[in-house]
């Protein structure tokens, strides 16, 4: 698997680690934003140190600093399918109650 040396030439979004199948090995997964409209690509621009922010408490189970994160970022960018799947599962996970899969 090759990687992106010069990540910072692109408009990439870290969505997380993943598994492509069960008992592989999880990898880096980014989503490159700079295909969207170019204003949508300027507010996420804007809004990544929001995101990252969010993610990394996702990531840590801190599920109520996430849910506040994604908020944040939703507030600047509502239409955003991942902010809302994101902040769908870590309201579920403060619930207690398990994501759909």
């Amino acid at each position: 698997m090759e990687s992106l040396e010069r990540q910072a030439a692109f408009d990439l979004r870290p969505l997380g680690m993943m598994r492509r199948s069960p008992g592989e090995e999880r990898v880096a997964v980014h989503e490159l934003f700079s295909v969207r409209e170019p204003e949508v690509v300027e507010k996420m621009r804007s809004l990544r140190e929001v995101w990252e922010e969010a993610l990394h408490h996702q990531q840590h189970g801190h599920w109520a600093e996430a849910v506040e994160g994604y908020r944040r970022y939703l507030a600047g960018l509502p239409d955003d399918r991942a902010a809302r799947q994101f902040l769908r599962v870590c309201r579920q996970r403060m619930e207690g109650t398990v994501p759909e899969n």
